[in-house]
């Protein structure tokens, strides 16, 4: 009976522990884009997400965002097929350099900032499908119908992808997020 009891809890244990979540860091790089060199930071999963992976998240990105001219912000730009439900894409603003965001399952907790939509995702569905979104220091509201949004004004941002379940497995590096930002 010992037996048993100590390898259904051990059983419940790797259960719990086998949703993962992925934490992503991000890479700086200059690309030239229509005739102009851009500031762009990557964030890549390397290698596989496994089918039991729960959310993808970044570390804080400081102080890089530009309040005075657009920045865009493209979401699975290979395409990769993430989900077979709808993916979700939360932004989160920070205010001090404790900012952070700690994710277990699906739930998110913010340290020193909120979520910056709101609850509405700033985009509802990258499952199979590359998005791109518009930061537009001119906008005086979202536009979720054409994916743009008035930058706001924080000194810290960082992003989660949450699927409706979990994951599909995808193999080699996948591009989750990739932020461009034009030269002044």
């Amino acid at each position: 009976m010992k037996k048993i009891l100590i390898l259904s809890a051990l059983l419940i244990v790797c259960a719990m522990l086998s949703a993962s979540v992925y934490s992503l860091t991000w890479t700086k790089s200059i690309e030239a884009f229509d005739g102009r060199n851009w500031i762009v930071y990557t964030a890549t999963q390397p290698d596989t997400i496994a089918v039991e992976a729960t959310a993808i998240s970044t570390a804080k990105l400081t102080h890089v965002l530009p309040f005075d001219r657009k920045s865009y912000l493209w979401v699975n730009p290979e395409a990769a097929t993430l989900d077979s439900a709808a993916t979700k894409i939360d932004m989160y603003g920070g205010f001090s350099t404790d900012f952070a965001l700690s994710v277990s399952n699906q739930t998110v907790t913010v340290t020193d900032g909120c979520i910056l939509n709101d609850g509405t995702a700033i985009e509802t569905d990258v499952k199979a499908s590359c998005a791109v979104i518009e930061f537009d220091p001119d906008k005086t509201i979202a536009d979720t119908a054409n994916i743009s949004y008035k930058l706001p004004k924080v000194p810290y941002v960082a992003f989660t992808v949450i699927p409706t379940t979990e994951f599909a497995a995808v193999s080699g590096d996948v591009i989750i997020f990739k932020l461009m930002i034009p030269p002044d």
